[in-house]
């Protein structure tokens, strides 16, 4: 995260240096609007308005991730749950053994499944 900051204000650094080069008058047009700016406002704007897309965009892929997480949570909580009531049904079947198996290893078996479905589905 540190390194992302330091990188993040080194860019900052440049663009500015780079505006304060680039200072001359220039004309703005949007549609009928028109406007006399500096070159260095101009871009020191335009990196402004980049960096305000990108948090937004970085804000919905990380809102994204965290429902998809919370799914995969209660999912996970779901097939637990199944697990165990699987476990006690075999222990009630007479004369068969119920099988050893770790939850680690069932769990790991599931979000395999889960990752190949969601791979054939992209």
């Amino acid at each position: 995260m540190q390194l992302w900051f330091i990188m993040s204000l080194v860019f900052a650094v440049l663009i500015a240096f780079f505006a304060v080069l680039n200072s001359a008058m220039v004309t703005i047009q949007l549609g009928f609007w028109q406007m006399d700016l500096s070159q260095s406002v101009v871009i020191l704007g335009s990196a402004a308005i980049g960096a305000i897309v990108a948090t937004f965009f970085g804000i919905f892929n990380k809102l994204k991730t965290s429902l998809k997480n919370r799914e995969l949570k209660n999912q996970v909580k779901e097939l637990e749950g199944k697990i165990e009531k699987l476990q006690k049904e075999n222990q009630d079947l007479p004369g068969i053994e119920p099988e050893e198996t770790p939850k680690d290893e069932i769990i790991k078996e599931a979000a395999i499944k889960e990752a190949s479905d969601e791979n054939r589905q992209v």
